[in-house]
């Protein structure tokens, strides 16, 4: 059991996870062990697990005795043993968890998959034991959402790194079922990124700034963002971040809702329900920027309503 610096976050702990292993009981009567692995002081991990244990709390289903063990503890995440399950919060936790190669089933959880699919490529083959809820959005998804501010189909552009060609596949495929016709480029290991989101944004009607690693960081953003209002395109981003800084919109799942989530993954595993191996995010969240809507003439529709239309589609299935 970890020892807990912050003093607000233990109160959380104390009053969600100390109740689940005394109010939840199954037929057997037998607790079920639960270890969660998480970033030490990080506040976007402790809003995650606090969400995870309101849901469990919430579910009055199942008897579970929840663990805290911090990342930056290496020998307490080797001597796990006799759990029933484990969930890695966060690409730091991840990282750990994985180098052991546990025989245990882990819930790898607020992790881009881009960033799993690597960690997995580098500790070795993917194991029947491995689940994950991704913090990158499915781009069908983000299709949508760009045909929904546009008002219409139209050219969507998007770049991405040679390392990351699995996404561009996914978009490729998703764009089948849709008339928006794509504008991809790729950034190889030699060229400067920028040149490929520049020709991307030129060709297209609107950009999809997907979650790349290798591509994106604080200053190509800047600099996707500059070339975007030079020649009056639009950007969807990935996080408020982007909506602030000049994006007509961004589409997320933040800590709470991806917590909920894996909250809804503990349930169902104690349950013995079936559960998708690998899920893309259940929840999420829209922000706009009303200033860009207007500078680039686009029709004025608010985040409450492009969040009510995409849940409708996907219900119906269409995204």
């Amino acid at each position: 059991m970890l020892i807990i610096k912050n003093y607000m976050f233990a109160v959380v702990l104390f009053a969600l996870a100390i109740p689940c292993a005394q109010i939840f009981a199954n037929e057997e009567g037998k607790q079920k062990t639960v270890v969660v692995i998480m970033k030490q002081s990080s506040v976007l991990h402790q809003n995650t697990v606090s969400a995870l244990l309101g849901y469990v709390k919430s579910s009055k289903n199942s008897k579970v005795n929840f663990q805290f063990i911090y990342s930056d503890d290496s020998d307490a995440i080797k001597s796990i043993a006799d759990v029933d399950y484990v969930i890695s919060v966060g690409a730091e936790s991840a990282d750990v968890v994985l180098a052991v190669r546990p025989k245990y089933p882990v819930l790898f959880t607020l992790i881009p998959k881009q960033t799993l699919d690597g960690l997995i490529k580098k500790y070795g083959p993917i194991s029947a034991n491995y689940y994950a809820i991704y913090l990158t959005q499915p781009v069908k998804r983000m299709l949508r959402l760009s045909e929904i501010i546009l008002g219409r189909s139209g050219r969507v552009g998007a770049a991405f790194s040679s390392r990351n060609s699995r996404s561009a596949k996914d978009l490729l495929v998703a764009s089948e079922l849709s008339e928006s016709k794509l504008k991809i480029k790729f950034a190889t290991d030699y060229s400067k990124p920028i040149n490929a989101m520049s020709d991307a944004l030129s060709e297209s009607d609107i950009y999809l700034a997907m979650y790349d690693a290798k591509l994106l960081n604080r200053h190509t953003a800047k600099w996707l963002l500059y070339m975007a209002y030079k020649m009056n395109k639009p950007i969807i981003g990935f996080s408020n971040a982007y909506t602030k800084a000049g994006a007509v919109a961004s589409i997320y799942s933040p800590p709470d809702l991806i917590g909920k989530q894996s909250g809804e993954w503990v349930v169902a595993m104690l349950d013995s329900r079936p559960v998708k191996k690998y899920q893309y995010p259940k929840y999420f969240t829209v922000t706009v920027n009303e200033r860009i809507q207007r500078i680039l003439r686009l029709q004025k529709i608010n985040a409450a309503e492009i969040e009510s239309r995409l849940l409708s589609m996907e219900s119906r299935g269409k995204t």
